[in-house]
């Protein structure tokens, strides 16, 4: 994906330039027939750049704290059983945003109507660049945006948060482990039984240091039927 980007003999970084903004991904994946069943395997990888959907309001300065410009965020509605409506704000485009460089390995065997087992590893470096990251234009000192690179451990062009009393400014890329291993089996031709452990780690939790390395175990179970 392309949001921002220099033409032929324009500079790509220092005063009055634009960050360059790009995405990156791609990925292979397989399936093999084996015994009974098939195996098949998916990897993919991701790379976004740290101002990759943000921008000003246009007119070429530096974004302001509350100044809506034209970033690819948008509000989506969620409702709830009492009738309360809430605005769940999010990137338009690849799910973890900008700032990010991700890596998705998963791997299965199943027979079809019978039984499977799959299992994830997902690794995942986001830099504190998000959705609230005011976008600027390029400097000509250490502290220039358009020379960012993914993943970034400072904002210096600053967040919408900033005036915002007890909020704590991001100061570290944040580390995402998770190992998944589930499974299914049919004990009839149309009632499945499954379940999945998950756990995750997050090392620098919500890009701030002090919080250290948060850790869960999710483990679910269920069933489904189908005609």
């Amino acid at each position: 994906v392309v949001d921002e980007f220099a033409l032929p003999g324009e500079p790509t970084s220092g005063a009055g330039t634009h960050p360059e903004a790009f995405g990156f991904l791609g990925g292979v994946k397989t399936a093999y027939p084996m015994g009974d069943g098939v195996l098949y395997g998916v990897l993919e990888g991701a790379k976004t750049d740290p101002y990759l959907y943000l921008r000003g309001d246009g007119t070429g300065g530096d974004q302001d704290i509350g100044e809506i410009g034209i970033n690819y965020v948008v509000g989506v509605r969620s409702f709830s059983p009492d009738g309360n409506i809430s605005i769940d704000e999010d990137f338009l485009g690849y799910e973890y945003g900008c700032d990010a460089f991700v890596l998705n390995l998963t791997g299965g065997y199943k027979v079809f109507k019978k039984f499977y087992v799959e299992g994830t590893f997902f690794y995942m470096l986001h830099g504190v660049n998000d959705m609230y990251t005011l976008w600027a234009i390029g400097t000509n000192d250490s502290t220039d945006p358009s020379a960012a690179e993914t993943p970034t451990d400072s904002v210096d062009t600053g967040s919408m948060f900033d005036a915002n009393p007890g909020y704590v400014p991001k100061d570290a890329v944040e580390t995402t482990l998770l190992l998944e291993l589930k499974g299914g089996y049919n004990i009839l031709p149309n009632l499945e039984v499954y379940g999945q452990l998950d756990w995750v780690s997050k090392q620098n939790f919500g890009n701030v240091e002090s919080n250290g390395t948060k850790t869960d175990t999710q483990v679910s179970i269920g069933t489904t039927f189908s005609f």
